[in-house]
């Protein structure tokens, strides 16, 4: 069994740009995702979606952060560069670089897939994305794991896609924060896919800005705020109502099994939040709140079903009494602009500095390990 000291729980599979051409039915392949070379730039397409510059992944492009920021800067953007930024041997020495043993990948332009308007190509576009990453992931089955993507149309599509993802060897699964139906994720027609969740031990994640909202404003979509600026400082808003959903309205009493996941999006919120939970928990209780289900404290559900993952947070980590330490991941967020690569090591040695040892060890891998049965 592999030994594990640093493991990243949120970074980013690099789709190749004809990824859907090559893994799409025949039906499909002019109307899924593809990258189109214009004068300037290369643009991602899609049906029924706005266009979308497909930016080269600077992370693995710039092959240091000053480059990468440079890059960002760039008019002109070529998004295949570079083969190698989807090879996963070459994805591999990426982290060895970096000192990550292993990580667990999320979409990169896939978590746009949430917003195809056609029932039936999303559907095909992102079982052909979890097709693709099966494949990636199994050259290097110790050192890359992988979340799939399902459509939230139909739950049982959804579960379905489950079970084939799961057979595929990937470890977790992500839907988008909000439903197509506009309905609850703690509305009982969902609870066949939470079900099978639990029984699949595989943990469901929401990942920032994976939603159905696709527009070429993300945070804005997000959040509805006009400030793209301020619209990033308060994503967590929408994170925090979906964990609140699940704990209050009864999801986790009604199957005792799933682990929920909040990816990329930093933990220091988490610390108010739940003393905002326990304390309203009470007052609606009394009230006699018909929404409010759960059995027990909130802040109790919390420390057995939900974890968070975080590239850049030291009050979060100052504040991981409260949040609890084994739901605590550490992530590098490769290739994105935000991640720490190539100096992953700086930032842990700068976040760990005051954290002792049988703390931190769960943080950067033993917490990932056990969550997802790595190994």
């Amino acid at each position: 069994m592999k030994q594990y000291r640093v493991i990243s729980a949120d970074s980013h599979a690099i789709e190749p740009p004809d990824l859907w051409q090559q893994y799409l039915p025949q039906a499909y392949t002019d109307r899924g995702p593809r990258v189109i070379s214009e004068s300037h730039e290369d643009i991602w397409v899609c049906e029924g979606m706005p266009s979308h510059v497909a930016k080269r992944p600077m992370g693995a492009v710039a092959k240091n952060r000053s480059k990468a920021y440079a890059a960002a800067a760039e008019g002109n953007k070529r998004y295949a560069t570079d083969t190698n930024d989807w090879h996963p041997d070459a994805r591999v020495e990426y982290m060895r670089q970096d000192g990550v043993d292993a990580e667990v990948l999320y979409p990169n332009y896939a978590m746009r897939a949430f917003g195809i308007p056609n029932k039936d190509l999303q559907q095909a576009v992102c079982q052909a994305y979890n097709n693709w990453l099966s494949d990636f992931c199994s050259t290097n089955p110790q050192e890359l794991f992988g979340i799939a993507v399902v459509a939230a149309f139909d739950v049982d599509w959804a579960l379905q896609e489950c079970r084939r993802a799961k057979e595929q060897g990937l470890v977790g699964v992500l839907l988008p924060q909000d439903t197509p139906d506009g309905t609850r994720y703690s509305a009982t027609h969902w609870d066949p896919l939470w079900a099978t969740l639990a029984e699949l031990n595989m943990p469901l994640s929401l990942h920032i800005i994976a939603s159905g909202h696709a527009n070429t404003n993300w945070t804005q979509d997000e959040t509805g705020e006009e400030s793209a600026a301020v619209g990033y400082a308060v994503l967590p808003v929408r994170m925090a109502r979906a964990f609140g959903t699940f704990i209050l309205e009864g999801v986790f009493d009604r199957h005792p099994g799933l682990q929920l996941v909040s990816a990329e999006n930093e933990l220091s919120w988490a610390a108010n939040f739940l003393h905002r939970l326990d304390w309203g928990y009470h007052r609606r209780k009394m009230a006699k709140d018909p929404m409010v289900k759960c059995e027990r404290l909130p802040s109790e559900y919390w420390h057995e079903h939900c974890s968070m993952t975080f590239i850049d947070d030291l009050p979060g980590v100052m504040l991981r009494e409260f949040i609890g330490v084994d739901r605590i991941m550490w992530s590098s967020d490769f290739p994105h602009l935000d991640s720490s690569w190539p100096e992953s090591q700086r930032f842990l040695d700068r976040h760990l500095a005051n954290v002792p040892k049988d703390e931190a060890r769960p943080i950067v891998a033993e917490n990932c390990v056990r969550l997802y049965g790595l190994g």
